[in-house]
């Protein structure tokens, strides 16, 4: 974990309350502590240098250093109550990326060559072909489908 002097120097600082920090004492006390970034983070910075992340200084308060990446389960990441993180490999975080293409689902793109919508999904650096669909929700299915079978359906979001 990078700057973990710093989250363990900020963890004296703040407490938290439904997820959100407050500063312990100061001219902010009882204040919400950090800023909202673009991204939807809420970030505190140290000494004007280091910015850190508020859901990883939870983790670390709660539950320890963690080993992966912490994911928000529901996809808000201003929501940092513990029971809405978890602890997953960076791989299974990615998962439950917003897909980027002209789909509106994740592992769903057009294919201009054969004119349909098809489905793949990638899971460690594999990429598995779902087929060839007419519709873009017949793709999506498709993927949710094969997701379901693989046990790695908690990680798509809809």
């Amino acid at each position: 974990m990078r700057h973990l002097k710093h989250y363990i120097k900020l963890s004296q600082r703040v407490y938290f309350l439904n997820g959100k920090p407050y500063w312990k004492s100061g001219n902010r006390k009882h204040k919400v502590a950090g800023a909202l970034q673009a991204s939807g983070h809420r970030t505190i910075t140290v000494n004007q240098r280091y910015t850190l992340y508020v859901h990883r200084l939870l983790w670390l308060i709660e539950k320890g250093i963690p080993k992966h990446a912490i994911d928000h389960i529901d996809g808000n990441p201003d929501n940092n109550s513990i029971e809405n993180l978890r602890d997953v490999p960076q791989y299974l975080n990615m998962r439950n990326q917003r897909g980027r293409g002209k789909s509106k689902y994740r592992g769903v793109s057009w294919n201009s060559r054969s004119n349909k919508w098809q489905a793949t999904c990638s899971i460690q650096y594999k990429q598995k072909h779902l087929g060839h669909y007419d519709t873009e929700e017949l793709a999506h299915q498709a993927y949710l489908n094969y997701m379901d079978s693989i046990k790695m359906r908690e990680f798509v979001r809809e």
